[in-house]
């Protein structure tokens, strides 16, 4: 039966199978199987007694005599206020003080009869607890881990030389890394799909609706795309960092998430991160407010205040989630535009120039869409610190783009040497010129990044125009004026470094892209 399923797969992609028959053998099913299932047991076993700690008092949710706890509590306060609170005594002292000495003797045990424990509130909340334990290691085994392999993948195929082999292959780029993202961590996918039951049991069981269930599932496999494809991607162009480069790239991944997954929603440009993290989507799915969150691996506070645009996207849980979605669409999409020119000629350019044209519009609108989050606050606040605060992270987050830009524009300087020859041989009208500097990959990127710089400009100005109030705008143009010149800086740098002739020359302009991006946060701070 397995045969005619595995040779019609074989039909469909041959790199899926190929990965798939190197890895899906008895003994690795076995192992993943087990793994998986004593992970389930410790959650469920370390999270059991959470709950029973706060069941034995009379003060603890859970304890149906909690009313009339507090009831005696008000009654012990105000007979101690009767009888201490002046120098008379009052003539009934005598049963006040015999009143308060019974209720005293009733305070002393505190522990919650057996009987009046609200067992249906506390095994809800205990299952909540498991379904967010679940829902969060699933998405960070699946994500950190599978960055981590999809990565040491390509650096064994690289260094064997197997991937220039599979390059020839009549494949298409999509089926060969539609077979890589599917095939190599398929026994990462095994252990997590062994953990649906028990997670689909702990939601429904904690009256989490199947469907807002299924939706947070969406948003997972859709956020595992994504840092999927970004490690290919960074598999592709990082080859020259040999074993360390699956570390840096899930490390780097790893720490993303965790930063992602604690930050509370600040009402700034940073609220941009927390839509990477599909945990962003766990609050709306329990019905919980307040310190009741403190108990969840997570952080979002305030995530209900969440816009974009001035559009509530944090209102309702599915409107972030259809956000979230087109978010992690259309950066995958871009993503995998980088894996189609990489993989066919791996001397290109990461991006071509049109497709960057677009990426910083891409990036700009999502990054002012959450950096004019709450400007009334800002246009009357008259703390300058916090003004430019709002401002400097719209325009720090352009500086990060700009220095991938550089990096993923610039040609190597084997092809710029060969553009300037051609320039020189071939006398072309100055109309073929200019359109070769916007649009040609072997041409220098000073022109492609300014052109970039502009549409960004305009951007930032249009948002500032319709946001900002009219005294913030010389101090903004002044910043994105000297944003603009640092960034220009940089890319020019950078060129004249990519042509010298120094065997280090890469490194040099990793030099300069870093210091363009760190030293002015560092004079800002």
């Amino acid at each position: 039966m397995m045969n005619p399923l595995l040779n019609s797969i074989s039909n469909g992609n041959p790199q899926l199978i190929r990965e798939i028959k190197g890895r899906l053998n008895p003994r690795n099913i076995c192992l993943v199987t087990g793994m998986s299932m004593v992970t389930q047991f410790l959650i469920w076993a370390s999270l059991s007694e959470q709950p029973g700690d706060f069941a034995s008092h009379w003060s603890s949710p859970y304890c149906n005599l909690k009313e009339l706890y507090n009831q005696y509590h008000s009654e012990i306060t105000q007979l101690s206020k009767q009888l201490h609170s002046t120098s008379v005594q009052p003539p009934n002292s005598a049963a006040l003080q015999q009143r308060l000495d019974e209720l005293n003797g009733l305070m002393i045990y505190k522990d919650c009869p057996a009987e009046a424990v609200n067992w249906v509130l506390w095994w809800k909340d205990y299952w909540t607890e498991v379904f967010m334990a679940l829902s969060v290691i699933g998405f960070f085994s699946l994500i950190v881990a599978g960055t981590y392999m999809l990565i040491s993948d390509l650096a064994t195929e690289e260094r064997r030389g197997t991937l220039n082999f599979i390059r020839l292959s009549p494949q298409s780029h999509q089926g060969i890394f539609l077979g890589k993202l599917l095939g190599v961590p398929i026994l990462l996918y095994l252990g997590i799909a062994l953990m649906i039951p028990f997670h689909l049991f702990a939601g429904l069981s904690a009256e989490v609706p199947l469907s807002e269930i299924l939706l947070f599932d969406g948003l997972v496999i859709s956020s595992s795309i994504f840092f999927s494809s970004f490690a290919l991607l960074f598999g592709m162009v990082t080859s020259w960092l040999g074993s360390f480069q699956a570390w840096l790239g899930s490390g780097a991944v790893f720490i993303g998430l965790m930063v992602m997954n604690a930050k509370p929603i600040e009402t700034n440009g940073f609220d941009w991160l927390n839509i990477f993290s599909p945990s962003i989507l766990l609050r709306y799915l329990v019905n919980r407010t307040g310190d009741s969150y403190s108990y969840f691996p997570f952080g979002h506070h305030d995530v209900q205040n969440l816009e974009w645009f001035g559009f509530p996207i944090g209102a309702v849980g599915i409107f972030l989630a259809i956000f979230a979605l087109v978010h992690y669409g259309v950066w995958t999409a871009w993503i995998w535009q980088g894996l189609k020119r990489c993989f066919h000629t791996p001397t290109a350019t990461v991006l071509s120039k049109a497709d960057s044209y677009w990426i910083t519009a891409c990036f700009s609108l999502f990054n002012l869409g959450f950096a004019s989050q709450n400007f009334e606050f800002i246009n009357q606040s008259k703390d300058y610190y916090v003004r430019d605060e709002y401002y400097a992270i719209a325009l720090g987050f352009n500086l990060v783009l700009f220095s991938l830009l550089i990096a993923a524009l610039s040609p190597h300087r084997q092809d710029l040497q060969d553009w300037a020859r051609y320039r020189q041989e071939h006398q072309r009208v100055w109309q073929q010129r200019i359109r070769d500097l916007v649009l040609g990959d072997k041409s220098p990127a000073v022109l492609a990044i300014v052109l970039n710089l502009a549409i960004m400009a305009a951007l930032f100005t249009l948002t500032m125009l319709v946001y900002a109030q009219p005294e913030d705008y010389l101090a903004m143009i002044g910043g994105l004026v000297l944003n603009i010149s640092l960034i220009f800086l940089g890319v020019s740098l950078v060129q004249l470094t990519l042509m010298m002739k120094h065997r280090k020359r890469a490194v040099w302009a990793v030099g300069i892209v870093s210091a363009v991006v760190i030293l002015p946060w560092l004079c800002w701070g």
